[in-house]
């Protein structure tokens, strides 16, 4: 009896922002559980994400307005492999709750 070798081809693509809405073009061979996991440059986790993906080229789309602005490092996990994307936020509301009230009175 001989062994036989799965090829898993998965290919990810660079976060590409616009503010703080982001894209993540991912193509893989066969559907996957996507999991990603945001962390600040401290390491404190941040944004926490999970999809079934099927097979084929496919654009995930993200919302990272409550992020602020910063350095980031995305945990994604995908077909029992780990990949690590960087990515800056360059723009953002660092007031918080009190930023917002103050641009609703300018």
């Amino acid at each position: 009896m001989g062994s036989t070798i799965i090829q898993r081809d998965i290919h990810i693509g660079d976060f590409q922002l616009n503010g703080t809405k982001a894209n993540l073009s991912i193509d893989c061979s066969q559907a996957y559980r996507f999991s990603m996991i945001i962390q600040d440059k401290n390491g404190s986790p941040q944004f926490e994400e999970t999809y079934q993906l099927e097979a084929g080229e496919q654009v995930l789309s993200f919302d990272f307005s409550n992020l602020k602005k910063g350095d980031f490092n995305a945990w994604i996990e995908l077909g029992g492999k780990t990949f690590i994307r960087s990515f800056s936020i360059e723009t953002g509301d660092d007031g918080g709750f009190l930023g917002k009230m103050k641009k609703l009175f300018r």
